[in-house]
């Protein structure tokens, strides 16, 4: 597994975080492993401190982030190619002919 990827999964449930929260130091987590916990102990898992369930804010960067990663952008299968915003003035067709 790569870096990029590993840092998508949530450090309680060891799964890639969908419905991402963040806590206020900076770390995501699966937002249902983290209230469980919470409402378990109250403390966060990384720093040991409490924590409470309206600390946590959704994580939307991080969402973008693992749907990028893992849905990156499909080829256009007609043309084999991916979209790309291009002026017509860059475009330049040549022809030539074999005989």
């Amino acid at each position: 597994m790569s870096d990029s990827s590993a840092s998508f999964l949530c450090p309680i449930s060891y799964e890639l975080i969908r419905d991402p929260v963040i806590d206020p130091d900076d770390n995501s987590y699966v937002k249902n492993a983290i209230e469980d916990l919470i409402q378990q102990s109250g403390i966060s898992p990384i720093t040991r401190q409490l924590l409470s369930i309206h600390d946590l804010c959704s994580n939307q960067a991080l969402n973008i982030a693992i749907d990028e990663y893992h849905d990156p952008i499909q080829p256009d299968i007609e043309s084999n190619s991916l979209p790309i915003n291009v002026h017509s003035s860059e475009i330049t067709i040549s022809t030539s002919y074999t005989n």
